[in-house]
């Protein structure tokens, strides 16, 4: 390989594993936390799983240089190089940023951990540290693996906190990769990082889904905790708990705050209420972002009632993997791909890519929903509708309609929130806001980055609050459906209307 490829591959392996052992290091004892004790806040902590998918990385660069830069609230306090600009302020905003992954995917495999192994522990004599130590952390070893591949994913793919902050010498390689096809214009260097970098983040994906296995295993027979939670008890809980949540308060929560506390100024919002490219923006933003969305929802619905019907046989690995495949791809090599096929990028291409890239979360989405569908509801309305595709979209859809709301919602976050696939790109008139934020903090005129980010957070929280209202089922009396009490649950019969036999 060569020189300036292994130091890039180097630097990019290193910046993710300190970055996911931050990640695991707050994520871990917040899961705990979440799963098993009640207090103040529980449900904002909780609340905070959402933030790597619908809050922009590049806000929370932008919020890191206005808590810790050199102007910054606490940056005069720090001594040397300011915080934002050094490896360890790369490693801390990645760490905080995927933190809530990891705490939510711990806490939801903490909260089915069957009771009845810890249970004959502690009646054996052993102490609770013992008990967590033999019973509890091996059982939760799956989910901190499948996390923690995530989180490391993630972090490897890491484009634009270290493009706008990294130092000298501090590229990964999806920066390098930009670098080279569109800085230096040689495409020709791109292809080796783009085919070194694909090929580790396959390795990941591979080790994902091993974990994925042995979890299905493992919880395949555990049932929901049947003991609530309890209150913080003890000095150890609470300054453990005071522990945890400072730095969460600090590398997270004080950059979130000082982004919307700078965005509200008259001095940040008022010049992009006079500049027409920002309009412009936040039209492209709704526009692209809502049909990706919509692309993504619809690809990932007909391939989930195809081949995850609830009721029928599991689907094999090969099914269960094939829509997780564009996680290994990143945005800037989507690009360069584009780029190496297509000389001028357009709309309609852009669309279809960060369609293709939002399959994963739309998948994931989606079959979520579908796993909720009681079984006996599809086969009721199989062998009662005329037509094979009645149980679709008159049961099934409807069923899954709270997800499929839900899954626009982030996956239209998730569009909005992106500016390394344009920046590759490179289309001639086309600025989407998270593009037209980059430049402005690139400038390094933050007050008014700080407002246009604002304007996007303010955007996906817009789609949030329609995607909920719009996330009641449709009548299905209307649709020929009626629900009837069948036991404990109710199903959907199909019954006559009025006037027909």
């Amino acid at each position: 390989m060569r020189p300036e490829l292994l130091r890039a591959l180097g630097f990019t392996v290193k910046e993710a594993l300190f970055s996911t052992l931050i990640a695991l290091g707050a994520g871990f004892p917040a899961a705990f936390f979440v799963a098993r004790r009640r207090f103040p806040g529980r449900g904002a902590l909780s609340a905070l799983s959402a933030v790597p998918l619908a809050y922009p990385s590049l806000l929370l660069a932008i919020g890191f240089v206005s808590v810790f830069g050199a102007k910054g609230t606490l940056g005069a306090l720090l001594p040397g190089r300011p915080l934002p600009y050094s490896f360890y302020g790369i490693i801390l905003a990645q760490g905080f940023y995927n933190f809530p992954l990891v705490m939510r995917t711990c806490a939801d495999a903490w909260e089915h951990l069957d009771p009845a192994p810890p249970r004959a522990a502690a009646i054996l004599g052993a102490s609770p540290w013992r008990t967590f130590r033999t019973v509890t952390l091996p059982a939760l070893v799956p989910a901190i693996a499948a996390s923690g591949s995530l989180v490391f994913l993630f972090c490897f793919f890491s484009f634009i906190i270290v493009l706008l902050f990294g130092a000298l010498g501090t590229a990964t390689l999806e920066v390098e990769i930009y670098h080279a096809a569109r800085s230096s214009l040689n495409p020709a260097r791109a292809a080796p990082l783009a085919a070194v970098e694909t090929a580790c983040a396959m390795a990941v994906m591979v080790l994902i889904g091993t974990t994925q296995k042995i979890s299905a295993r493992t919880y395949g027979n555990s049932f929901a905790q049947d003991s609530p939670a309890q209150k913080l008890h003890g000095l150890p809980e609470k300054a453990g708990f005071a522990a945890l949540m400072v730095p969460v308060t600090l590398f997270l929560l004080a950059p979130i705050g000082a982004v919307v506390l700078r965005g509200i100024r008259p001095s940040s919002f008022m010049p992009l209420g006079r500049n027409p490219g920002f309009y412009r923006a936040l039209g492209t933003t709704l526009r692209a972002s809502g049909l990706s969305a919509f692309l993504a929802l619809a690809g990932a619905f007909a391939y989930c009632a195809v081949f995850l019907r609830p009721g029928e046989r599991p689907p094999n690995t090969a099914i269960r993997t094939l829509p997780l495949l564009p996680l290994a791809v990143s945005p800037v090599v989507v690009g360069y791909g584009a780029m190496l096929l297509s000389r001028r990028g357009s709309e309609g291409l852009y669309i279809v890519l960060r369609a293709a890239l939002l399959w994963p979360l739309a998948y994931k989405q989606i079959a979520t929903a579908f796993k909720a569908v009681p079984p006996e509801v599809i086969r009721a309305a199989r062998l009662l509708s005329p037509r094979g595709l009645d149980g679709v979209f008159r049961v099934l859809l409807p069923q899954s309609w709270r997800g499929v709301c839900t899954g626009f919602a982030f996956c239209f976050a998730a569009a909005a929130a992106d500016a390394g696939l344009p920046l590759m790109l490179a289309i001639p008139r086309f600025d989407t806001l998270a593009l037209y934020t980059y430049r402005l903090a690139g400038s390094y005129r933050m007050n008014q980055a700080s407002a246009a980010g604002l304007a996007l957070i303010l955007a996906a929280g817009a789609v949030f609050v329609l995607a909920d209202l719009a996330s009641r089922p449709p009548a299905a009396k209307q649709r020929g459906f009626q629900r009837v009490p069948n036991g404990k649950r109710r199903m959907f019969q199909r019954v006559p209307r009025e006037g027909r036999p």
